[in-house]
């Protein structure tokens, strides 16, 4: 006997709740999936579209978490709420779209049921949180690009100045070795060693500032974005 497509669909909501709390974010993903949207109740496709952004931005695929909000909203579903405009707000903040998320933020406070003085004091914590000096200063991958060329000015540009000073005196002293075997008569032996070493240092010096600067933008952001959770949360 065929089973009821309403049990069907709530038993694929719960199986990925479970695997939520399990944090198994993609299986749970593949569950909601199994769920046909265009014959779900409004309540229903509100509950799907949440979950399913919620492991998305659990998993990290703040991307796909806008979508699925976005869907929602542009629905215009009755059950649309502050919970789901909060969630769309910290997905746009992980892609760095701060103006957008604030506004997003701005609009909730606004709706909430809070107090005037209450909304009062949220809107300024916000307005100061999201001020360009508290902003995360990031770095910029096209300067560290043409930076690199000097060796180790990469490492010291994405935040590690002393050891951005040790790689150009690594790459000054296989440079230098290079040269003095070839001025005192050894030239395939100082050519090759030379250039071996300072292959090693200069190019692996890039990668390593390349590395380090995403690194650095990972954890400016990371600390920013949990202030904004913070705040998120009072909502």
């Amino acid at each position: 006997m065929e089973q009821n497509p309403q049990l069907k669909n709530q038993a694929l909501i719960q199986k990925a709740q479970s695997l939520k709390q399990l944090k198994q974010y993609a299986e749970a993903i593949t569950s909601l999936q199994r769920i046909p949207l265009f014959f779900l109740t409004d309540s229903t496709r509100s509950v799907v579209h949440f979950e399913k952004a919620l492991c998305y931005y659990l998993n990290g695929d703040f991307t796909l978490t806008e979508f699925e909000l976005r869907q929602l909203k542009e629905q215009q579903n009755a059950h649309y709420a502050a919970k789901h405009d909060i969630l769309l707000a910290l997905s746009l903040n992980e892609q760095l779209k701060w103006d957008d998320a604030k506004d997003i933020l701005r609009s909730t406070i606004t709706k909430s049921n809070f107090s005037n003085s209450q909304k009062d004091s949220l809107a300024l914590a916000l307005e100061e949180l999201y001020t360009q000096a508290n902003r995360p200063k990031l770095k910029k991958e096209n300067t560290l690009f043409w930076i690199s060329f000097i060796p180790g000015a990469g490492i010291a540009y994405a935040g590690k100045p002393l050891e951005g000073a040790f790689n150009f005196t690594l790459n000054a002293t296989a440079l230098g070795l290079g040269v003095l075997g070839i001025f005192n008569g050894y030239y395939i032996t100082g050519y090759a060693g030379g250039a071996i070493i300072l292959e090693k240092f200069y190019f692996g010096g890039r990668r390593r500032g390349e590395y380090l600067l995403k690194q650095t933008n990972y954890n400016r952001t990371r600390k920013f974005n949990q202030k904004v959770q913070g705040l998120a949360l009072e909502l």
